[in-house]
């Protein structure tokens, strides 16, 4: 192969992956970063935040949901917050009404994680390792394509 086209799809065979992979590599610090330096206050999982996803094509009509939890905390000088978990997932074991430990960022307080939520922290390591096996896979490839 060769010419433009070859490099287009060259660069986007790298670019793409190293994309998801910085996006996973930036959750996964945002969240730890939360987790570790945020203040830590009581709060309460409100509900689940739902995104219904429906597939109709010639094999026939499939759905699947992904949840995030909304829930519901109180900053050290008194103002009620109200957040959703950033990662949704297929199973989100936080159950409505569970008391649970929040961190928060207090220079953003709408920016909070759910420490006994650890799907969020698989949600983006998993971000980042399919990133990077896509970039090795491209990288492996790409002398190939073009060759």
């Amino acid at each position: 192969m060769g010419g433009n086209g070859s490099v287009i799809g060259a660069l986007f065979m790298v670019l793409f992956p190293l994309f998801f992979a910085g996006l996973g590599a930036w959750l996964l610090y945002d969240v730890l970063r939360v987790r570790r330096d945020g203040v830590r206050v009581p709060g309460v999982v409100g509900g689940h935040r739902i995104h219904l996803h429906v597939r109709a094509g010639e094999s026939g009509v499939g759905a699947s949901a992904t949840t995030a939890a909304r829930f519901s905390f109180r900053t050290r000088e008194g103002k009620d917050i109200e957040a959703v978990q950033r990662i949704r997932v297929t199973t989100n074991l936080m159950r409505t009404g569970r008391q649970v430990t929040v961190a928060y960022d207090p220079d953003n307080p709408a920016r909070a994680e759910i420490i006994e939520a650890r799907s969020q922290i698989l949600g983006a390591a998993l971000f980042l390792v399919v990133g990077l096996f896509l970039l090795a896979g491209a990288l492996l490839f790409l002398p190939s394509y073009l060759g």
